[in-house]
Parts: C-alpha cells; structure tokens; sequence
C-alpha cells in the first residue's frame, strides 16, 4: 500500500494543476501520518526507501519554491509532519533540505541561505 501510493505521489506532485498537486499532498500526509504505518516497521521501511527511491522530499521542496505562499506552507506543513515521524526523525527531511541548499549554492556560501 505504501509503495502504490507513493508512487503515485511521485508521478504527480510536480503536477502544475493545483487541484491534481493538493489530492497528491494529501496522499502523501495520509501515508505518512497514518498510525497503521507506524506500527508496522515493514511499512516505515518501505516509506523510508520509496522516499528515497523517488526523490520526493526534493520535488515537493522544489514544488514549494516556484508556488505561491500557501502551497508553499502546505509542502513545509508536510515536510514538518515527516519529520515529526517517530521511526523516521528529522534527518531524512534534514539531509534532503541541505542537499537542496548545497545545489542552489553550488556547494558554496550555503551559510547565507540558512538564514
């Protein structure tokens, strides 16, 4: 279930339709908020590995930087219930922001960015 709904996120959260990117948001906060994947440690792995598997993190953050303010608060309302995930903590979401940080900048002067 994990794996089948992710990858339907995968396929439409670049979606530019509000309506289609909104349904695919909250796909992806019912999977990651569902209690059920929590106690199932199968199922946390498969999110963890699907997350990484089909960049995710990356294209909602990217998403969120050429939306308006409210997708934008919705993507990091998101990001925040990831990393609010019990099994997963907050360095999945922390690496990939980094990661995102470390592309913008071309590795340098990333500093200036956390702020």
């Amino acid at each position: 279930m994990v794996e089948g709904a992710l990858a339907t996120v995968s396929l439409t959260c670049r979606e530019k339709i509000v309506k289609v990117f909104n349904l695919s948001l909250q796909m992806f906060n019912l999977v990651v908020q569902s209690t059920r994947v929590e106690k199932d440690y199968k199922a946390v792995a498969s999110l963890a590995q699907t997350l990484r598997d089909e960049l995710l993190i990356q294209k909602f953050l990217l998403h969120s930087e050429q939306s308006n303010t409210r997708v934008t608060n919705k993507v990091h309302e998101a990001m925040l219930d990831l990393a609010y995930q019990t099994h997963l903590g907050e360095d999945i979401v922390t690496r990939e922001v980094y990661e995102q940080i470390k592309r913008l900048t071309g590795g340098s002067n990333h500093k200036a960015l956390l702020a």
